[in-house]
């Protein structure tokens, strides 16, 4: 490309797990000799994960920018107008005025390769990188059991969709016994809400559980995920990258709130399991981590042997 350095604005108004599967795009962008910058909502704590990450240039937070870009790319729902600078030409993968949320909830392939689209449209032709996760120095964490640590997500993000997509607290509390009287140690994740879901607060589990739910950062959660030998939990952010970092991961997909073909944790490490809530019973959900653990190469302390349908 020469001198010129081509500058692109991507797009976020969404959660940490959008930007998750969509930094494979943001390094191939960088691959290929753009200067990354990003646009995020101020409320989401993507800045602080992502400031010192050397792919990007440079974050600005929320919708106040002054400044000209070559190519402006939306991530999932994030309109052209809700950018108060007009200057860049928007990637469409689909002439849909700039939308591209209409294009990915047709739930035909999965977002991070829809992400993808756009270097490949600009000239990319290597390999699909795995989502970056960004990792503290230390994390700070120690725990003091020989056990096998796995932990088990519930999410970051409380609003009427995800809500849908909740296993719901007497799983959680379900599993995390069932875990933990199976020779395993369950190490909850969440933030402080997460107790208290639904007006539901989770005070059955066992006191063996380690609950950091609302003990620690996004960046903690990641770091103490980089450190378990299997991840259960919700789809969420935790779930990707639990699958990016290489631990055996199974997400948990309700029927009607979230699609598995366009969100299932991306990978060889991802599997996920997919009914109504009524079907995903705790029992179900266990076994189903047992093959999980199996397929990666890790220890089912249970000894059985279950035909569970998993799906990765």
């Amino acid at each position: 490309m020469g001198d010129w350095v081509p500058r692109i604005l991507c797009c976020s108004t969404m959660g940490i797990g959008n930007l998750l599967l969509a930094s494979p795009a943001l390094v191939s962008l960088k691959s290929l000799g753009f200067e990354v910058s990003l646009l995020v909502d101020r409320n989401r704590g993507t800045e602080a994960l992502y400031k010192n990450w050397s792919v990007v240039s440079k974050i600005y937070v929320n919708n106040y920018i002054q400044e000209k870009f070559d190519y402006l790319f939306t991530m999932t729902q994030m309109r052209p107008d809700w950018v108060t600078c007009n200057y860049g030409k928007w990637l469409n993968i689909e002439p849909n005025n700039g939308i591209m949320s209409d294009y990915l909830w047709r739930f035909k392939k999965h977002e991070l390769l829809y992400y993808m689209d756009v270097p490949h449209a600009l000239g990319y032709v290597g390999e699909v990188p795995l989502p970056y996760v960004p990792l503290p120095i230390s994390g700070g964490f120690r725990f003091n059991t020989t056990r096998p640590r796995i932990a088990v997500g519930i999410g970051y993000l409380k609003n009427e969709k995800w809500q849908a997509k909740n296993w719901g607290p007497e799983n959680f509390v379900g599993i995390c016994n069932k875990l933990y009287v199976s020779g395993y140690q369950p190490i909850l994740l969440g933030n402080r809400q997460d107790h208290h879901f639904d007006g539901c607060k989770i005070t059955k589990l066992s006191p063996s559980t380690v609950s950091l739910c609302g003990g620690t950062t996004v960046a903690q959660s990641f770091q103490i995920l980089s450190g378990c030998n299997g991840y259960i939990g919700n789809d969420t952010m935790l779930s990707h990258a639990s699958a990016a970092l290489g631990i055996p991961t199974l997400s948990i997909f309700i029927e009607g709130a979230s699609n598995p073909i366009k969100n299932y944790p991306w990978g060889l490490n991802g599997f996920y399991v997919h009914g109504k809530r009524e079907e995903l019973t705790v029992d179900r959900v266990f076994d189903a981590s047992m093959i999980v653990l199996k397929k990666r190469g890790f220890i089912d302390l249970t000894g059985k042997d279950s035909k569970i349908e998993l799906r990765g």
